[in-house]
């Protein structure tokens, strides 16, 4: 190993014994049994937190079945953890895999985390590799760009887990607040809460560090920023609706531009596509939901909310919810929209868990009426799903619709 990589592998190494990591995600209990036994690699948008989690299992690992094997004197000086080898791969100016293969493989570490694995060209092929000659080690692996990983081939012998923003509870943990209304606005990353101004850092956080990086590094510049920035402030307006291509067509973008441009934000994975139930391949039919809720309010340029874009925000947030609940890898879980013969149409179809799932955040609802509705929209077969309603403050059961406050869902006191 050279004197830079060198230098470089005990500088990340440092980070996972002298960093305060004590704050751990929802998703660690998992990973923490998962990397008993598996090799783990993590995905999921940038600034969402997967170094932190990286650090953290290495840790748990390191003090749970390296340093067992060795004396219980030893201290935990760098010297005696050189069977970890640590490496953020957007360090190195010019990587050669071949020779980062057998650099890895020559000490044969018991440990081993690579971060920004994207950065390297067929990275599955490369990680397959020095699996293959590192049986001995444990891996557990990070990348940003969900576009690039997702076409990869899944490596043999890893289990793969996607990182989503910040869940409701997360936020309160973090940033000890308990107001939705806050974190609908800001609080969707680990970040996000240390700055005085929020909305500034915010803007910055994502401005920065997510969507230049991501038209810079993941998407290699093929996306023109004012463009890509008109696209996103107009699909704000179609949270909830059928995302119909040519309602983006403007001076500053074309309609062939906003196509290709929907389909990259899809496989970065900063928006979700859910088809029509009735209509699962048929794409014209989508509707788009922002992986990052709060993504709204930013290119609203935090702007006094309306009540169709307040509640286009909590029927997102529920989207994440669901997302988060029911998948945690690059495979989307089987969520649809539902269109009945009456044109009427149901927010969210849980096939899998044979769920119906309603928004409504109005202070007023006319319960009767808006079941009555529903219950006319509905096909025999989703007769028997459960059927529940979101809302401000509901919490009762009527005509076999469940509402329920949105509140109790984010804290988990639902059993949804």
């Amino acid at each position: 190993m050279n004197k830079e990589l060198s230098k470089l592998v005990t500088k990340y190494r440092e980070k996972i014994f002298f960093n305060n990591l004590e704050y751990k995600r929802e998703i660690f209990g998992e990973l923490s049994n998962a990397i008993k036994k598996h090799n783990i690699v993590l995905i999921g948008l940038r600034q969402v937190g997967k170094t932190t989690l990286m650090e953290q299992l290495a840790q748990e690992y390191y003090h749970n079945f390296i340093r067992e094997k060795l004396s219980n004197e030893l201290t935990l000086s760098i010297s005696n953890q050189e069977d970890i080898f640590y490496l953020n791969l957007k360090a190195l100016n010019i990587i050669d895999s071949e020779k980062l293969i057998n650099d890895i493989s020559f000490n044969k570490y018991q440990l081993i985390l690579i971060d920004e694995i994207q950065m390297i060209n067929n990275w599955s092929n490369f990680l397959q590799a020095v699996i293959d000659l590192n049986p001995q080690a444990r891996f557990i692996v990070s990348g940003s760009n969900a576009s690039a990983l997702k076409n990869e081939t899944m490596v043999n012998r890893t289990k793969v887990y996607y990182v989503n923003p910040l869940s409701f509870n997360e936020f309160k943990d973090i940033w000890k607040i308990d107001d939705i209304g806050t974190y609908l606005k800001f609080g969707s990353y680990p970040r996000s809460n240390q700055y005085n101004d929020p909305e500034i850092q915010y803007r910055e956080l994502v401005e920065s560090s997510i969507i230049d990086k991501i038209i810079a590094d993941d998407l290699n510049n093929k996306v023109d920023s004012s463009k890509f920035k008109a696209l996103m402030k107009n699909m704000i307006n179609y949270i909830g609706n059928e995302l119909i291509v040519s309602n983006f067509e403007s001076k500053i973008i074309t309609r062939q531009t906003a196509k290709i441009y929907i389909e990259i934000l899809a496989r970065a994975q900063l928006i979700h596509l859910i088809p029509k139930y009735q209509d699962k391949n048929d794409k014209s039919k989508n509707k788009a939901y922002f992986e990052d809720k709060s993504m709204i309010n930013f290119f609203n340029n935090f702007e006094k909310l309306d009540n169709n874009t307040w509640g286009a925000l909590i029927e997102n947030l529920v989207f994440c919810y669901l997302l988060k609940k029911y998948s945690n890898t690059l495979k989307l879980p089987n969520i649809f929209y539902y269109r009945g013969e009456n044109k009427k149409e149901i927010d969210f179809l849980v096939e899998s868990e044979k769920i119906l799932i309603e928004c409504k955040y109005q202070k007023e609802i006319d319960k009767k009426a808006l079941t009555k509705q529903l219950n006319e929209t509905l096909d025999n077969n989703l007769i028997k799903f459960r059927k529940i309603i979101v809302t401000k403050n509901i919490d009762e059961v009527v005509d076999g619709w469940e509402f329920v406050s949105l509140e109790k869902i984010l804290r988990g006191d639902y059993g949804l």
